[in-house]
């Protein structure tokens, strides 16, 4: 009777029992029961707890990723101000722009859609070149309409505005083929006119290339203050020492001359000297850029008069290079009575001169290269 009777374990006490269990990558397992003696177990892992930078750790990483180039912020601040400003022009158009251009409404609402069509369309900051550009325009020529799209502006920023995806795959072989072939150079040598554009260039948001660049297209601004039309042939000969033959030659000299000698003896000289330039660059197309009119002249007192042959000149050397496959640039917004577009000595060209004159070239080069 003192005997304590032998307790019986149930095989369903340890059903719902749970062994854990290292294996051997480090991972914690744990093996359950399934609900009958003769189940199998199931592995259950077990959940790592997620892991947290350390406040070190997310202050470097604030700080790398607040580290941005200078131009790069500017233009990312640009795109978004003007993304920004768009939705409230389109959203609110009779507060905004009927009280500010009430007769302009319509087309400048089409003008947005179509800035904002072509920040769909081109991969990079065409638009807002294509913007800007279009404003520039648009204040020297008032009338145009807001509404109509330019399409020499169109083609140049957005339609030629090619994504990496679209990028033709050639072989390294045909790329420097197609690379030496396509590649064109500019020579603009002249007077300190040339010289002061190439001063006011560097300042322009296209720069010194006159925003050709794109188009693989480079420019070399050769001014030298004084040059008369005698130093053309040598300055062209030093010129080659240092760089191969240019696609395209902008002559802009011999208002330095105008007054010295009798118009036909200088006709004859700038005849003589093209057909000496054709022989050093049998390549190039000589371009002709208008002797600009002065309100003071070295050479004489007659203002009047020496403006008219410098127009007489132009007609002459115009016509040579286009006789043989060259240009002629003009500049009909520059005149000597318009005396806002030149400095006080007369003579050079005011900022707005400037602008007139490089987007004249820049408007030519366009065309042709």
């Amino acid at each position: 009777m003192g005997r304590t009777a032998r307790k019986t374990r149930s095989p369903y006490a340890a059903a719902n029992r749970k062994s854990a269990h290292h294996s051997s990558d480090g991972e914690t397992v744990i093996y359950r029961r399934t609900g009958s003696v003769n189940a199998t177990t199931q592995r259950v892992p077990q959940q790592q707890p997620t892991a947290s930078l350390s406040p070190e750790l997310e202050q470097v990483a604030d700080t790398v990723t607040q580290r941005i180039v200078p131009e790069l912020k500017d233009q990312i601040a640009k795109a978004i101000e003007a993304i920004q400003r768009t939705p409230t022009l389109c959203s609110t158009p009779d507060t905004d722009l009927s009280a500010a251009h009430p007769s302009s409404t319509p087309g400048l609402l089409k003008y947005i859609y179509n800035v904002k069509l072509g920040a769909g369309r081109c991969a990079d900051m065409g638009w807002l070149t294509y913007d800007q550009q279009f404003r520039l325009k648009r204040a020297r020529n008032p009338s145009m309409n807001w509404g109509c799209v330019d399409m020499e502006l169109w083609l140049l920023y957005i339609s030629q505005g090619v994504t990496p995806t679209q990028e033709p795959q050639i072989s390294q072989m045909n790329a420097g083929i197609l690379e030496r072939y396509e590649k064109k150079s500019v020579w603009i040598i002249g007077s300190s006119i040339v010289k002061h554009a190439f001063t006011h260039a560097r300042t322009t948001y296209d720069g010194i290339h006159l925003g050709l660049k794109r188009k693989k297209c480079t420019i070399w601004w050769q001014g030298k203050g004084g040059m008369n039309w005698q130093e053309l042939v040598p300055r062209i000969k030093y010129l080659l020492r240092f760089e191969q033959e240019p696609d395209f030659l902008i002559i802009h000299c011999g208002g330095n001359n105008i007054g010295s000698c009798k118009l036909h003896n200088f006709r004859r000289q700038i005849k003589s000297s093209l057909c000496k330039v054709s022989e050093l660059l049998p390549k190039a197309k000589l371009i002709w850029s208008q002797i600009l009119p002065r309100l003071v002249w070295r050479n004489g007192q007659n203002i009047k008069s020496l403006n008219r042959a410098a127009v007489r000149i132009n007609n002459f050397a115009g016509w040579l290079c286009l006789k043989s496959g060259g240009g002629y640039i003009k500049y009909p917004e520059i005149t000597w009575n318009e005396k806002g577009l030149f400095n006080m000595d007369g003579v050079h060209l005011s900022n707005m001169g400037n602008e007139l004159f490089l987007y004249r070239i820049q408007s030519f080069l366009q065309e042709v290269v």
